[in-house]
């Protein structure tokens, strides 16, 4: 365990999530962050302004899925009791997998590059 001076952040217990509110977070993150609204980020953040995706272009890529799903989900997250900042970085988790695998994986496309 570290020492008070080496600790990263200065919350003394961490707070956790119930599981059964873990569980329903998970399973928001599954309906939500589906391969169709994946792939109409891609088109939004590159395809359509003649940009190719890149891993280094990430964050533009995560902003545009947080931004959409917060916007279009708003009542299924209320319906859930979840909170937005706990959503929004599940959504982004999730995203950021797929994005990586999306522009690294065998079968990425011509219009990605893994470059920086």
């Amino acid at each position: 365990m570290k020492g008070d001076e080496h600790q990263v952040t200065r919350v003394k217990e961490k707070a956790a999530i119930a599981p059964e509110k873990q569980a329903s977070l998970a399973e928001f993150v599954d309906n939500v962050v589906t391969k169709q609204r994946l792939e109409q980020g891609i088109n939004q953040v590159f395809t359509s302004q003649n940009k190719v995706a890149k891993l280094a272009d990430t964050g533009a890529f995560l902003r545009w899925v947080r931004g959409d799903v917060l916007k279009e989900e708003r009542d299924t997250l209320e319906a859930s009791q979840l909170k937005e900042e706990d959503a929004g970085k599940a959504v982004e988790d999730a995203a950021r997998k797929w994005f990586k695998t999306y522009c690294t994986g065998a079968a990425a496309p011509a219009a990605c590059s893994s470059t920086e």
